[in-house]
């Protein structure tokens, strides 16, 4: 595989292998002209194969590639094809903040540094419309002037997309213990979901726990998000100060609207709270360089070293702050003039190396909210769409047409194809025929004419008018006339509304009167029923395509204004299929109130595939996962 990233990136000099993330591979490189170290993270193969994630990998990169800002990771270039996805970031050298937590320690100080400079990555990426969604302390990475830099933005969007997945066995592609309820729940998300992610890191870094217990399934970790409060910072955690413990418990609410609503609101709440903990020039005593401007640097004051630094046993330099430890392990130490040096560890290594990505499928990957709440059967958007669509089927056939009659002309003394248009009966006609007509009589106030005609117009359209045929005599006062009207016959296998006329030598209308006309041809002949059975494939065509991944078990939220608009679309084609085949003369009320419900009907059958999609992806999720004996991990 490293030959094949060479191969597609000849500019770089590949080296050896970094380590392994959610993103898959890390290796090394160097670009050849610039000199300049990079890390190239990979895709894992059994995912970039797939169209979908390809998509949103590529359209993520971008993303990614525009932000510009000192504390988000920079990425250089990305390369996608014959089945690889690449991208070239910068080298981080410095490690993870997780490391340096768990080996070395962190004080205060260095913590609300650290939460400053990943809300200002943060702000910024929100304010380009990308949301982190797996903020934890391994994606907070230290550059070699102990820069701290956001990593792995989009990586959850581009395996799940819209949805937060996992799979049976619990290894999620978001970390559990950092994930925000809604995040869990499988709704929307906002910037509010990377804020209680990163006042989840606050709390870890200040007490050396996390407000939930992460032990146990990982899935009865992210239950315990949405149906239970965290524990108060000041029981883990009795010596931080007050005022980082309310913008600490602040940040992780259960409800997204009592949370920061942005990561710049929390970023300035903890600079104001670390000042009124610290002092002004707190900054000074951080372990982690702050390179953020705007309001968030503003509230956390100059960086003025303000304290003396010591050195502990083993040469490093540390820097003193005021205050007790909390309940985390502590480092301490001291040197004359000094005073004791406060550090917090994480408890335990909860972060247990997990399941690599390289080894599960896509269809391996389930929504979290399903995983710990299994859909139940659609009946009731099942029974909606089947009555929305039935009604709508009804009001097809039984369209009441918009055609109103005259009464221009007695009964009994004008036929036409056989049918006195007197009366209010339809006019049966062949239309590749010539239609005859008979007068009986003319009425007076066409006493001078000469030709026949009939118009035809179809929901208030015109459609054109047969040729005129003119009147001739048959005896005892009485006319006769063949109209052809061939050049309307396509039209339309249903019925129209037609205008019989009778026209002076000048071809001037001297009289009319409305009457219905049933063309007698095969309804696949005529442009209403061509029209249906296109409308008809189209919409069997489009909707096969556009539910493909309802029916896999992914969620589109696209997908409910195009199924909308296809059940509009079978509406229409099921009124002109009806109209084709027979049915009366439909109004304009009637495409609106069949399109309408048509709409409606896909909405809900949309959503009854959505959920049918879900039951299936999760239940052959479950059976692979029972096929392989694999132990089951979570992923770091």
């Amino acid at each position: 595989m490293t030959t094949q990233i060479a191969e597609a990136l000849p500019s770089y000099e590949v080296g050896d292998e970094l380590g392994r993330g959610a993103m898959g591979v890390v290796l090394a490189a160097t670009h050849r002209q610039l000199e300049r170290a990079v890390a190239i993270k990979q895709l894992p193969p059994t995912f970039a194969v797939d169209p979908d994630v390809r998509r949103r990998f590529g359209s993520e990169a971008k993303t990614l590639a525009a932000l510009s800002h000192p504390h988000i990771v920079p990425v250089y270039d990305y390369v996608e094809r014959e089945g690889l996805c690449v991208l070239v970031m910068e080298s981080l050298p410095g490690g993870t903040l997780w490391h340096l937590f768990t080996t070395d320690g962190l004080t205060m100080p260095s913590a609300c540094a650290a939460i400053l400079a990943t809300c200002a990555g943060l702000d910024s990426a929100h304010a380009h419309g990308v949301l982190h969604r797996d903020i934890k302390p391994e994606n907070l990475m230290f550059a070699a002037d102990r820069t701290l830099k956001v990593t792995d933005f989009g990586i959850a969007q581009v395996f799940g997309g819209e949805e937060t997945v996992t799979t049976v066995r619990g290894t999620v592609i978001g970390t559990p213990a950092y994930m925000a309820p809604e995040q869990a729940e499988g709704l929307n998300l906002g910037p509010a979901a990377d804020v209680y992610a990163a006042g989840t890191v606050l709390y870890e870094l200040l007490s050396g726990t996390l407000p939930f217990s992460a032990d146990g399934d990982p899935l009865a970790v992210l239950e315990s998000r949405v149906n239970e409060e965290p524990t108060p910072l000041s029981e883990a955690a009795p010596g931080v100060p007050e005022p980082l413990t309310e913008v600490t418990m602040r940040a992780i609410r259960r409800d997204p609207a009592e949370r920061y609503a942005r990561a710049e609101d929390f970023g300035v709440a903890v600079g104001r709270a670390a000042t009124a903990a610290f002092g002004e020039g707190w900054l000074g005593r951080a372990d982690v360089t702050l390179r953020a401007t705007g309001s968030i640097a503003a509230a956390a004051g100059p960086a003025t070293r303000t304290a003396t630094a010591t050195s502990g046993g083993d040469g490093e330099t540390t820097t003193a702050i005021a205050g007790r430890a909390g309940t985390g392990t502590v480092v301490t130490g001291s040197a004359p003039g000094s005073e004791a040096v406060v550090k917090v560890r994480a408890t335990a290594a909860h972060h247990a190396v997990g399941e690599a990505l390289a080894d599960l499928q896509p269809e391996d990957l389930v929504r979290v909210d399903d995983l710990i709440s299994p859909p139940k059967r659609p009946v009731i958007s099942l029974a909606a769409a089947a009555v929305l669509a039935i009604a709508a089927l009804i009001c097809a056939i039984f369209a009441v047409g918009s055609r109103g009659h005259s009464d221009t002309v007695r009964a009994g003394v004008i036929t036409v194809a056989g049918t006195d248009i007197g009366s209010s009966d339809t006019v049966h006609a062949d239309l590749g025929a010539p239609i005859p007509v008979r007068i009986q009589e003319l009425p007076s106030s066409a006493r001078r004419a000469r030709f026949a005609q009939i118009g035809f117009s179809a929901v208030g359209i015109g459609l054109g008018s047969s040729r005129s045929a003119p009147l001739e005599p048959s005896g005892n006062g009485a006319f006769t006339a063949s109209v052809d009207a061939e050049r309307v016959r396509i039209l339309s296998s249903g019925e129209l509304t037609g205008e019989f006329r009778l026209l002076d030598e000048n071809k001037r209308i001297l009289l009319r009167e409305e009457i219905a006309v049933d063309p007698d041809q095969p309804f696949f002949l005529s442009a209403t029923g061509v029209s249906a059975i296109l409308l008809a494939l189209f919409v069997i065509a489009y909707g096969l395509a556009i539910t493909q991944p309802l029916r896999r078990g992914y969620t589109r939220r696209s997908a409910y204004v195009t199924m909308a608009f296809l059940g509009a679309a079978a509406g229409f084609a099921t009124v002109l299929g009806a109209w084709a085949l027979g049915s009366s003369e439909p109004s304009l009320v009637t495409f609106v109130v069949v399109g309408a419900l048509g709409a409606a009907a896909f909405g809900a059958l949309n959503r009854s595939i959505v959920v049918l999609g879900r039951r299936r992806r999760l239940r052959r999720a479950e059976e692979r996962a029972a096929s392989d004996s694999a132990p089951a991990r979570v992923a770091a």
